[in-house]
């Protein structure tokens, strides 16, 4: 199984995620290339405004916690009106 840029990133974000909590909180994350490109208050404002500047498909949105348990979250489908 080929790893993507996207599992590289997840990787990335789970490696520093005490780091990246203590500097963002409990904020949501937009992660390319391992780097964090932007912080939102919620997943769908992290999305909507990330795809304004980057592809679909380039990049990560993660919720940061306390620890790696806090952060599953399960998202079916989004729909912009």
């Amino acid at each position: 199984m080929n790893e993507t840029l996207q599992d590289r990133d997840y990787s990335w974000f789970i490696d520093n995620l005490p780091m990246l909590y203590q500097k963002y909180g409990d904020d949501y994350i937009v992660i390319k290339n391992k780097n964090v490109i932007g912080r939102y208050k919620s997943f769908a404002e992290g999305v909507h405004n990330t795809e304004k500047t980057e592809e679909i498909g380039t990049f990560i949105v993660q919720k940061c916690g306390p620890n790696q348990e806090a952060l599953m979250e399960h998202i079916t489908s989004m729909n912009w009106i």
